[in-house]
């Protein structure tokens, strides 16, 4: 991505903290896919330290995702598209819960709306 992106005279993840927070989704990422395959594969993920070790890793990720300051509208930059296929792929396969965040929960709302999520969502 950083590749097309320069070849593109577009910026990408330039900051430190842009870095930070798109490694951190992704980290969530890894974790929520973890539990998908064990759980779908008939791990009891609520039993195991390991996996209750992911479960607490995408909780405290979400608090601090939380914290974020997300736009009502776009362009989106490369760490909000992370955040949001992320929220929208965990909520639908039942990973994540956000009720609990409202800011991510507003978030995901307005960034489903874009004709780019619309066009590549899984159907209902």
């Amino acid at each position: 991505m950083r590749y097309i992106r320069h070849k593109s005279s577009k910026t990408y993840l330039d900051t430190v903290v842009e870095l930070d927070q798109f490694c951190m989704i992704n980290t969530a990422l890894d974790s929520s896919i973890n539990l998908f395959f064990l759980s779908r594969d008939g791990v009891d993920i609520e039993r195991f330290d390991y996996t209750i070790r992911q479960a607490q890793r995408i909780n405290a990720t979400l608090a601090e995702f939380e914290k974020f300051e997300l736009p009502l509208y776009g362009p989106f930059n490369d760490v909000q598209l992370r955040l949001g296929c992320y929220l929208s792929w965990a909520v639908f396969r039942q990973r994540i819960d956000i009720e609990d965040y409202p800011k991510l929960k507003i978030f995901l709302a307005t960034i489903e709306k874009e004709p780019f999520f619309i066009e590549t969502a899984p159907p209902v």
